[in-house]
């Protein structure tokens, strides 16, 4: 356990709950710990359903923690909006001393807020290229704001998605803070630590892999036995997705997802009426979505499930005589391209380029 610190816990919505429990254990040990809130509407908006267990909760229940939001910085933001002005200059000297892993234009690329033409998540706003600097700006600033004040011994994270943290990393980095956060390789129940977001492999593993490499197969025994039982495995599905939506492949009943529309439409009314948040949703600011297109964005979900899930005319099971190629998409967006993989995130045009690549076969 670590004592006698400067803890700094990066949160972003559920993955907030965990650090909550961390942060109290953090404390008995002697540490000192802050807790940095990146998503921009946690800590602006009024409380209500979407934060109440989360930076409420912190605000509320854990007074021995140091509390850092984005309220600044939305502010800010939205004062940009009607003067546009942008520090070319600070971009400049940020652009030189934080980009280890990434320029700023692939940083850019790690928020959701930014990309909305690469994805369908229509309760975002469409960003320009003069927004999303500012976003930069303001973000770059904060952070390191954030890291000054508080001057972290480490910083522990749950998750790597979003502009804020790829800015963190870049920060870290530079000033030689361990940054830890988790990998989540969807394999098995696997979670790996990382140092740098999983932007690069780590050095432990490398020499891990590189002394197993050194080994002959009956050293390895154990794990060539694991490799050829997995291969012959129909189903390699984590356990922890059992019983999810994720492993599920036909559609809901029409009587639980009407129960589950009603759910999602007393969870917005709640967030933007009850509680008077829909007064930011009229600035059209890029930092915050709009309830109303949010909940329709479900409705259309649900609607897809239902014709998609079903017998159709879009997709038909493939003969086990014929041969094809079974190449399966991640969510868009998703850290796994937005933050990983961001020179691969049209995947339109990344089947489009496989296609080309495969040989012409003669079946007859």
């Amino acid at each position: 356990m670590i004592q006698n610190k400067k803890v700094l816990l990066i949160c972003k919505e559920s993955f907030s709950f965990p650090l909550g429990f961390i942060a109290k254990d953090l404390i008995k040990s002697g540490n000192s710990v802050g807790a940095f809130f990146i998503n921009p509407i946690e800590s602006y908006q009024n409380k209500s359903l979407f934060n109440e267990n989360t930076f409420y909760h912190f605000k509320e229940n854990l007074k021995q923690v140091n509390l850092f939001g984005l309220q600044d910085l939305c502010l800010k933001f939205d004062e940009s909006l009607s003067n546009r002005t942008i520090n070319m200059s600070k971009l400049y000297e940020i652009e030189k001393e934080y980009t280890h892993f990434k320029n700023l234009n692939l940083q850019a690329t790690s928020s959701q807020l930014l990309t909305r033409h690469f994805h369908t998540r229509d309760y975002f706003s469409y960003s320009s290229f003069e927004k999303s600097l500012k976003f930069i700006e303001l973000g770059y600033s904060k952070v390191l704001d954030v890291i000054d004040e508080f001057k972290p011994d480490v910083i522990l994270d749950l998750d790597d998605s979003e502009l804020l943290r790829t800015i963190i990393v870049e920060v870290a980095f530079k000033k030689s803070i361990p940054y830890i956060t988790l990998n989540y390789p969807r394999y098995e129940e696997y979670k790996i630590p990382t140092f740098n977001l999983g932007l690069e492999p780590e050095n432990y593993f490398i020499e891990k892999y590189n002394h197993f490499l050194k080994e002959d197969q009956t050293c390895l025994k154990i794990e060539y036995e694991y490799i050829f039982g997995f291969r012959k495995k129909s189903k390699i599905m984590s356990d922890e997705f059992k019983g999810t939506t994720t492993s599920q492949y036909k559609p809901n009943g029409i009587l639980d997802t009407m129960k589950l529309l009603i759910g999602k439409f007393l969870y917005f009314w709640n967030v933007s009426i009850k509680n008077g948040n829909y007064k930011l949703y009229k600035k059209k600011s890029i930092l915050y979505s709009n309830s109303i297109r949010h909940f329709l964005f479900y409705v259309r979900v649900e609607i897809k499930k239902q014709i998609l899930l079903r017998k159709n005319k879009y997709f038909i099971i493939p003969d086990k005589k014929d041969m094809y190629v079974y190449m399966p998409l991640h969510l868009i967006p998703e850290s796994t391209t937005f933050v990983k993989a961001p020179f691969y995130i049209d995947e339109l045009h990344i089947i489009a380029q496989i296609s080309k690549s495969l040989p012409i076969i003669d079946t007859l």
